[in-house]
């Protein structure tokens, strides 16, 4: 699967790039960190280690 322009622009612009982890091979290859799928409240997991919440 092709990673769409959009994609690659705002991970390179970012300054912490992260995956879920049911993303494709070349998005968690980028990543500097990975959390866990979608529909296991990836981004709730990643707020939470991060401190933003």
């Amino acid at each position: 699967m092709a990673m769409p322009r959009s994609t690659f622009l705002c991970w390179n612009t970012a300054k912490l790039g992260v995956a879920m982890g049911n993303g494709g091979p070349e998005i968690l290859a980028m990543a500097d960190m990975v959390t866990s799928d979608v529909d296991q409240d990836g981004l709730y997991n990643t707020f939470k280690k991060l401190h933003l919440i």
